[in-house]
């Protein structure tokens, strides 16, 4: 999964907020690709969707660890941080 395709990922499954068949059909996909930086991003912004934010940080470690693309590694980042802010107030 690329930049452009982990986007794509997240908008579609966000759009319906269908978050828990996201993160199975991600499951899925991780099984096949462990590795892959792409499906860690896409699964760690839709745990945070699904209101899981250990998951969500398990997945950006994954991310960091396997090298994903600096954007990415950003976005989940920034993503991690607006979500423990709501939740604070």
């Amino acid at each position: 999964v690329g930049l452009y395709q982990a986007y794509a990922g997240v908008t579609a499954y966000a759009a319906v907020e269908n978050w828990e068949r996201g993160i199975r059909t991600l499951n899925e996909a991780v099984l096949k690709d462990p590795q892959n930086p792409g499906i860690h991003y896409v699964l760690g912004i839709l745990h945070l969707g699904n209101n899981d934010l250990p998951s969500a940080e398990a997945e950006y470690q994954l991310l960091v660890q396997y090298r994903g693309d600096s954007k990415l590694i950003s976005h989940l980042s920034s993503a991690i941080s607006d979500y423990r802010y709501r939740r604070r107030r």
